[in-house]
C-alpha cells in the first residue's frame, strides 16, 4: 500500500469515528502536533509514525466508495 493510500485510510477512519485530534493522538500514541500535521497535503510520515497510525485502524475497515463524478 502506498503512503498516500494508507494516509487516506487513516484519515477516513478518524472521520468515520468522529475522533478529535486529542482522542486520535491518545489512541495512536502520537502527540497532537503530529496528528495535526497529518492533514497537510505535503506531510510525509516516517515509517514508525505510519505504523502507529495504521495500528489503530481495524483490518476490516474500508474507505467509503468514491463519490460519483
Amino acid at each position: 500500500m502506498l503512503i498516500e493510500q494508507a494516509m487516506q485510510r487513516v484519515r477516513a477512519f478518524r472521520t468515520a469515528r468522529g475522533w478529535s485530534i486529542l482522542r486520535f493522538a491518545k489512541e495512536s500514541g502520537l502527540n497532537e502536533s503530529t496528528i495535526r500535521r497529518m492533514d497537510r497535503p505535503d506531510w510525509s510520515p516516517t515509517a514508525d509514525t505510519l505504523k502507529k497510525l495504521e495500528s489503530i485502524v481495524p483490518n476490516d475497515f474500508f474507505d467509503l466508495p468514491p463519490a460519483a463524478e
